[in-house]
């Protein structure tokens, strides 16, 4: 959960420390929402973000396709 109290935000209420993950697909000229967790030592996602956004080495076949 945020900060905020809440689960995602949009990007105009984001802040430099909030993560910056979007959550959802919007339809075209939707609203794209973001995590808005607290991110850690300056880095743009949470932890949990983080360790997805950025995996050393990792290939998924399926992903690829």
């Amino acid at each position: 959960m945020s900060k905020y109290g809440l689960m995602n935000v949009p990007m105009k209420a984001l802040e430099s420390d909030d993560c910056a993950w979007p959550v959802n697909s919007p339809p075209p000229g939707g609203v794209f929402i973001f995590c808005a967790d607290v991110c850690q030592n300056g880095r743009r996602y949470c932890e949990k973000h983080q360790a997805l956004a950025y995996q050393r080495g990792r290939f998924i076949a399926s992903e690829a396709a």
